[in-house]
């Protein structure tokens, strides 16, 4: 007796259509949610980086008499510029060069070399810190609006709200708030997203950190022209 036949149904061109565009849609509502996933472990990356470089602070002010490092500008002009030797001094302490540089901030922590090299005096890091400024440079005399610098823990009438290191950020909203060259080498803010600030890490005198979003941002430094403002 002869076998029935089966019949192999194939499927149309319009119908392998329709599950790529399928995938694609799905693709596409599921990338953003991965970044944003993404970008929430490397800020919880930078924000242990932070504490990390707290505990080194903490171990120079305890041999010091609860003071900070003299962070001599030797030709500072950002707040993210530290003297050599100050780097020196925290990375005796425990601080790695990779600690140094965002997780979030691809530009910066590629382009390491010329940060740490092309100025001898101080290197171009990825945080602020918040040590009494002295000597010549574009730091000498500012005021930070609403913060301030600090030259010795127990003088700090409130450890808890002052801030001793921060993410480094220029203002929201600005052209080249995300990327762009000073003095030939590309630097940029830590977790920008576009021309936005995501938000900032921030570790204070009393040792602990926390996420400030955007919102709770402020402009604390004007730096004036068009190279941006000071954000934390």
């Amino acid at each position: 007796m002869q076998s029935a036949s089966r019949s192999c149904r194939r499927f149309t061109l319009i119908e392998l259509l329709v599950v790529v565009a399928i995938i694609a849609i799905l693709a596409g509502m599921l990338l953003p949610v991965l970044a944003k996933s993404r970008e929430k472990s490397r800020r919880a990356s930078c924000m242990s980086q932070v504490k990390q470089q707290l505990t080194a602070v903490m171990i120079y002010t305890g041999e010091w008499d609860d003071r900070t490092p003299v962070a001599a500008n030797d030709g500072c002009n950002w707040m993210w510029d530290l003297n050599s030797v100050v780097v020196d001094e925290l990375m005796s302490r425990g601080i790695t060069r990779q600690m140094l540089y965002c997780p979030s901030n691809p530009v910066m922590r590629a382009d390491k070399t010329a940060l740490w090299t092309t100025y001898p005096a101080f290197r171009i890091i990825g945080y602020y810190y918040l040590f009494d400024r002295q000597g010549i440079g574009g730091l000498t005399g500012v005021t930070l609006n609403g913060s301030a610098f600090v030259s010795r823990l127990t003088n700090v009438a409130n450890p808890t709200t002052q801030e001793l290191i921060t993410d480094a950020s220029i203002e929201p909203g600005n052209d080249n708030f995300s990327r762009w060259t000073s003095g030939g080498i590309e630097v940029s803010s830590n977790h920008a997203e576009g021309t936005a600030l995501g938000g900032t890490n921030v570790g204070f005198v009393d040792g602990h950190a926390e996420w400030r979003t955007q919102a709770n941002t402020y402009e604390r430094w004007d730096q004036g022209g068009a190279s941006g403002d000071h954000w934390f």
